[in-house]
């Protein structure tokens, strides 16, 4: 049962993935996919196709970009957590604001 939940890579982050998009999408705190740097405040919570079925997921960090114009993203893409400037790298498929009050 555990291998029919893991991708075909073997990662758990596509499994977690769609964990925590299920559980903030059913509580109400899924907010508009936009290709808009603003609209990715700190504490918003970032999900990614990666393409060829793997998924990704993030949170959106105080920091900003060495040009100052996005929010840097924390990660752990397989090599540790890392601090970058990927918010809009990959196809966007889920911004989650956790901290708003459910609708």
């Amino acid at each position: 049962m555990v291998k029919l939940l893991l991708n075909k890579t073997g990662n758990w982050n596509f499994f977690l993935t769609l964990i925590a998009s299920f559980f903030l999408i059913t509580t109400g705190w899924g907010q508009t996919v936009t290709t808009d740097k603003d609209d990715y405040q700190p504490g918003d919570i970032v999900c990614w196709d990666l393409g060829k079925g793997v998924t990704h997921i993030g949170i959106v960090s105080s920091k900003r970009s060495t040009d100052g114009k996005r929010y840097l993203i924390v990660h752990n893409i397989g090599a540790g957590q890392v601090l970058e400037d990927c918010l809009f790298s990959f196809r966007i498929i889920g911004h989650f604001q956790y901290d708003s009050a459910p609708d």
